[in-house]
């Protein structure tokens, strides 16, 4: 018996609607998982797994059952940071992707910090720390200059776009494409609060040649071209969706 083809989608909030709705029109069957039921995208789902997305255990399980119904074609995520459940479940499922090793390395930032290290790349004193007050003690150790985040958020950016170019050059023999998007500035449930202050939103905007933030739909198309055979002679390479923001010095200017 032939099996419906399937595309997991891992989230299923305002930043994955565009990629949930393009799964469903390219005809395939959507399976996604999310902790709440009534996310945005559930409307879309064929399968859905309530199960929390960075729950490794919890999707194998799921993968187990869910792959006698379907051929999963792909696994996937969008503006999440839950990668290394996404890397894990493909390796389950025997689908090209990023190792769940590398995959760990890049969300973990003191990993990555510790490897760049290593490789004599110049980095920003850090420290982990179990409670906010040891974190103080650190930041006053600094003058009170510093930044306070969890280890495991994925801010590794640029570790992620290096080991990209990385594994486009290995992989390349077995026409293999690896690449990273890179979203610009964005309306969402992020930037929300900007939105609703008209001197932070005018600031904003102001630094966007097209004079306007990002949409989730915007990254639909690129995702898809990079998904399909139109890009097979593009790997390596970081596209950004940004409404020119880099091209006019964004990050230099806000």
């Amino acid at each position: 018996m032939n099996k419906e083809k399937a595309i997991w989608l891992f989230a299923g909030g305002q930043m994955q609607e565009s990629a949930a709705k393009k799964i469903v029109e390219l005809g395939y069957k959507l399976i996604l998982t999310d902790h709440n039921p009534q996310c945005l995208c559930a409307r879309y789902a064929d399968e859905f797994v309530a199960c929390d997305t960075f729950d490794v255990d919890g999707n194998q399980f799921a993968a187990q059952e869910l792959s006698e119904k379907y051929e999963i074609c792909g696994v996937l995520t969008l503006a999440a940071d839950c990668h290394e459940t996404v890397a894990r479940i493909s390796r389950q499922l025997n689908l090209h992707g990023l190792s769940p090793e590398i995959s760990q390395k890049c969300r973990q930032k003191n990993i990555t910090r510790e490897i760049l290290t290593v490789a004599g790349i110049p980095q920003p004193r850090f420290v982990c720390v179990n409670n906010l007050t040891d974190a103080k003690v650190f930041l006053s150790s600094l003058g009170g200059l510093g930044v306070i985040k969890a280890t495991d958020n994925s801010a590794s950016r640029g570790g992620i776009k290096q080991l990209s170019r990385t594994l486009a050059v290995e992989l390349a023999p077995m026409n293999i494409t690896v690449n990273c998007i890179g979203p610009g500035r964005f309306n969402s449930t992020m930037t929300a609060d900007i939105f609703k202050d008209e001197i932070k939103r005018k600031k904003f905007l102001d630094v966007i040649p097209m004079g306007r933030a990002g949409s989730p739909k915007d990254l639909a198309g690129v995702s898809v071209f990079l998904a399909s055979d139109a890009s097979s002679y593009i790997t390596g390479q970081s596209i950004y969706v940004d409404g020119g923001w880099l091209a006019g010095c964004g990050n230099i200017l806000g």
